[in-house]
């Protein structure tokens, strides 16, 4: 039999409810850009910062992600990927779209994985082997930005990714709706206004 004294007990629950806070105020992870079919503008150029888990060339990350070579750029860990961010009368957010062919094995998890977590994943519909597909990978649109979407690694800080992306640290805070910009995580999406330009805020 094992008894906890009161000492352990009052531990263990602040313990509990510290894991609990944790995951409540990690509830970010993508705050996609709203659009209708009335937003301003309806698609633009837009980039994302892919980060490939293996080596890849240029010629084959241009492959995986259906555009020509010099669409893509390197960059000192990964890819810059330019796109074509749209808002479809059937969607509420800015997206790319690309048509990709289902692989035996495939889940959602692992095709999102693929593509750096940029894809909005779709579990309602089955994944079925060489049928082809359309996907959705999250980008940015804005009247008067040019917007990088860029997925948070670990180490970050949001002031390191400015820095990189020679982007104000407090205006990227308010693109990206953030009350804390502090507060980000590995895995989080975030998108980066490129520099010397102004930018809206998400509302």
């Amino acid at each position: 039999m094992c008894f906890l004294d009161s000492g352990n007990k009052v531990f263990h629950i602040v313990f509990v409810i510290s894991i609990s806070f944790l995951c409540v105020c990690h509830s970010f992870q993508v705050k996609a850009i709203p659009c209708n079919v009335s937003s301003s503008p309806q698609s633009c150029r837009a980039s994302l910062y892919y980060n490939p888990k293996t080596t890849k060339t240029i010629e084959e990350t241009a492959s995986l992600f259906n555009v020509r070579s010099n669409l893509v750029n390197r960059t000192v860990d990964g890819f810059l990927v330019s796109i074509n961010c749209s808002c479809l009368p059937d969607h509420d957010e800015y997206t790319w779209h690309m048509d990709y062919t289902v692989l035996n094995g495939d889940t959602w998890e692992k095709v999102s994985s693929k593509f750096g977590s940029f894809l909005v994943e779709k579990p309602d519909k089955s994944l079925i082997p060489s049928h082809v597909v359309t996907l959705d990978l999250v980008c940015g649109c804005s009247e008067s930005n040019d917007l990088v979407t860029y997925k948070v690694e670990a180490g970050d800080t949001l002031f390191t990714i400015c820095s990189r992306f020679k982007a104000d640290v407090d205006m990227t805070g308010k693109l990206n709706g953030l009350d804390n910009p502090d507060l980000i995580h590995a895995g989080d999406v975030i998108f980066i206004p490129e520099q010397g330009k102004k930018i809206i805020t998400l509302t």
